[in-house]
């Protein structure tokens, strides 16, 4: 198959800021980094080393709008013969259409999964069934992992930057010129929103220590079962336990008050804080185990 039968796509940032047909280098770099890195980590989570799909732009802008003409370089796509539905041409069609470059508005993009979960993952059966339903049960669990891969979230993010620049409004993907996917400024706040949404500000919380830090300034290493982070403990009763000798570490647990804390760089990324003020418990492992050396009887040898 040519180069040339391959459909031109593009995407386009709409919004009165562009009246003047400028727009702030960083920003559109950024956005121009998220779509490279949003096709290279999803087609190596389709398909891995099979193929190589690349993005190769033109941008333009034009009154209101910045247009980003796109062609995917597929080293296979190039080599098929033509009129054939090789494994390579099939490949490449799945992945522009999850990237919102499918042949008609209706196809499941990453672009519609992160409006509906307004940028949260799919975590239930309710998610696969509304948001997945068309989908054979395969498709579904490998679109799920594409979509709840942290790069390929932090690319979607990259991608939608100039968003949050004042007076661009509207994203949008198009193939041969039909608008397939379109993502608001609104759209984007809502993912916002909902992401600060789900760290409450203080809670108590039973923690698992991956790695304990010797000094009160340091962080140390914590698990909650679902996510590792770091918080640095400001419980004074705490470090008189370790100044006395008393030791923690891997295996060990803590109940805890958790406060939590963020802010949003003009990238929109998204920067948490964890402080711990209380240690409310202490589990040490050594004291959760049973000793090896007692009998099934429960008793140590020299007990009978």
């Amino acid at each position: 198959m040519a180069a040339e039968n391959v459909p031109f796509i593009s995407v386009h940032y709409i919004g009165p800021a562009l009246e003047d047909e400028r727009i702030d280098v960083l920003v559109l770099a950024d956005a121009l980094r998220g779509l490279g890195r949003l096709t290279s980590r999803a087609s190596y989570i389709l398909y891995g080393s099979n193929f190589d799909h690349r993005l190769e732009l033109d941008a333009s802008i034009r009154g209101g709008s910045v247009i980003i003409p796109l062609h995917i370089f597929s080293a296979v796509l190039q080599q098929a013969e033509s009129g054939l539905l090789t494994p390579g041409v099939q490949a490449l069609a799945n992945l522009m259409s999850i990237l919102g470059f499918g042949v008609g508005p209706a196809a499941i993009t990453l672009y519609k999964l992160f409006k509906l979960k307004r940028g949260r993952p799919i975590t239930d059966d309710d998610d696969f069934e509304r948001l997945l339903r068309r989908l054979e049960n395969l498709e579904r669990l490998l679109l799920v992992r594409l979509y709840n891969d942290q790069e390929v979230q932090a690319a979607i993010r990259s991608v939608l930057r100039p968003l949050r620049v004042e007076g661009i409004v509207e994203f949008q993907t198009r193939r041969e010129e039909v608008v397939i996917d379109t993502v608001t400024k609104g759209d984007l706040l809502a993912a916002d929103t909902a992401e600060e949404g789900e760290l409450p500000e203080i809670e108590e919380k039973v923690l698992d220590i991956e790695k304990a830090a010797l000094l009160p300034h340091l962080a140390w290493h914590f698990r909650d079962g679902r996510t590792s982070f770091d918080a640095k403990i400001h419980d004074v009763d705490l470090w008189a336990r370790v100044a006395q000798g008393e030791r923690f570490g891997f295996g060990d647990t803590m109940r805890v008050q958790l406060h939590t804390s963020y802010s949003r760089d003009v990238t929109g990324r998204l920067t948490v804080e964890r402080v711990i003020p209380k240690v409310i418990e202490v589990d040490h492992s050594t004291n959760s185990q049973r000793p090896l050396w007692l009998d099934e009887l429960g008793s140590s040898p020299g007990e009978h």
